[in-house]
């Protein structure tokens, strides 16, 4: 049973690998969303505050948010990146499981097949 049993530890690995994967893309799927509501909230506040008002103060408040909102959408973007990355990693770890998989039941079957006398 080597090469089945390796193979089995193999996808096993991979198993374990996706689903940690998936937690940690659950997680930042979540802080992603926590996030990009939060600062939405805050950027429509802040960008429908001012009202009717004039001058150079309300010039500054809306090149200082501009550059605000630049930087929180950097971050967004980042995040989504991360998103992204995790989905590619679990893809891939699911697919080297399955691959693995299939690897030991081609091993079992030369193995059961030995052992029948074939």
């Amino acid at each position: 049973m080597g090469n089945a049993s390796a193979a089995r530890e193999k996808a096993n690995m991979y198993k374990e690998l996706e689903e940690k994967l998936g937690e940690k893309l659950d997680e930042v799927t979540s802080y992603y969303s926590m996030a990009r509501e939060g600062l939405e909230g805050w950027h429509d506040s802040l960008a429908n505050g001012p009202g009717e008002a004039q001058g150079k103060i309300v010039t500054d408040f809306i090149n200082k948010e501009a550059v605000w909102k630049g930087e929180y959408e950097g971050i967004l973007s980042a995040m989504k990146n991360t998103m992204i990355t995790l989905v590619l990693r679990k893809t891939e770890a699911g697919q080297l499981k399955t691959y693995w998989e299939m690897q030991a039941e081609i091993e079992e079957m030369k193995e059961r097949n030995a052992n029948v006398g074939f």
